[in-house]
């Protein structure tokens, strides 16, 4: 479940901005410009005697030839996101929309390096316990 949302997060964004995509390590030599996309911090939320929830956050990395450029291309995908209801489509492996979204709290832009903006979205995943 958690590869089908990050994946759709990461097909949303490469829809506003189609660059070179990095998710596992970012290699000495990156592309600019380019995205990265690390593997999203995870937090506990409330919980219940049924279920549980859990908090992800999932950044992504905008590489640009210079800071304002980075922001500006973050704020775009960021708002992109903002302007949906801050929703992405949920997409089946095959990239077609299931019908459901993936509904985010909360959504930032700032730069964090020289030449790098950062994306920050926090999102909740509700699961049951086991019985």
């Amino acid at each position: 479940m958690l590869e089908q949302l990050l994946g759709s997060v990461q097909a949303h964004c490469y829809k506003q901005w189609s660059v070179k995509l990095y998710t596992e390590k970012i290699p000495n030599n990156i592309e600019i410009p380019s995205m990265y996309f690390p593997p999203p911090s995870t937090n506990d939320d409330d919980f219940s005697k049924d279920a549980f929830s859990k908090l992800y956050t999932q950044r992504v990395l905008c590489r640009m030839s210079s800071d304002t450029a980075a922001l500006l291309k973050a704020e775009e995908i960021a708002d992109s996101i903002r302007k949906n209801g801050h929703c992405v489509p949920i997409l089946n492996e095959d990239g077609t929309e299931t019908g459901k979204t993936l509904q985010f709290s909360r959504i930032s832009a700032n730069i964090i390096a020289d030449y790098t903006a950062q994306i920050t979205m926090i999102f909740e995943v509700q699961d049951y316990y086991e019985e």
